[in-house]
């Protein structure tokens, strides 16, 4: 009765019939074979199909009474829409990765100093000009904040100020004027 109602089969006509009788003489073949996998293995058995267009997912359970198979249950879940979700989710995944690569090598070719930081002034992203700038690699800034790289405080105080109108206004100004010294926090 479960076969038939995961496969489209209304409850009132599978009710008390046998499986050959409410699904395709091939299914009801394959769902016997199932049955005695599952029984002579003494284990359930999980398996996939594709009826209708539609990816089915088949569980049959033995079920025991006084060490004998007396019935088995089979659970079936239609999981076409879950693959093409899997599916549009790897695609996206990798146009994800490429766009990263592509803008990753479009940032760190740039001569400009280009940091990305949060609220708390915790480095997410700086180019390697950017870095260069601090005295600093790429890898070292990213996932600390000002105060924990050392830099002066001058600097710690520019880019909170800076940060601090940009997160009020969620606008940038590509006007600002920084200044530049040598060596280590030189913003």
């Amino acid at each position: 009765i479960t076969a038939a109602l995961g496969l489209g089969t209304p409850f009132s006509e599978a009710v008390g019939r046998p499986v050959e009788n409410v699904i395709s003489s091939e299914l009801a073949r394959q769902i016997a074979s199932w049955k005695q996998e599952a029984i002579s293995s003494n284990a359930p058995i999980r398996t996939e199909a594709v009826i209708d267009t539609k990816r089915k997912v088949f569980s049959i359970y033995p079920v025991r009474e006084k060490l004998r198979v007396t019935h088995i249950i089979i659970v079936i879940r239609d999981v076409t829409d879950e693959q093409r979700i899997r599916d549009e989710r790897e695609l996206l995944a990798g146009k994800v990765a490429k766009q990263t690569r592509t803008l990753e090598g479009f940032l760190s070719a740039s001569s400009d100093l280009i940091y990305v930081f949060d609220r708390k002034t915790r480095y997410i992203y700086v180019n390697r000009s950017g870095a260069d700038a601090l005295g600093f690699k790429p890898h070292q800034m990213v996932d600390k904040t000002i105060e924990e790289l050392g830099l002066p405080a001058q600097t710690l105080k520019r880019m909170t100020a800076l940060g601090d109108i940009v997160f009020a206004t969620g606008r940038g100004n590509r006007r600002v004027a920084l200044g530049r010294s040598s060596g280590r926090g030189g913003l």
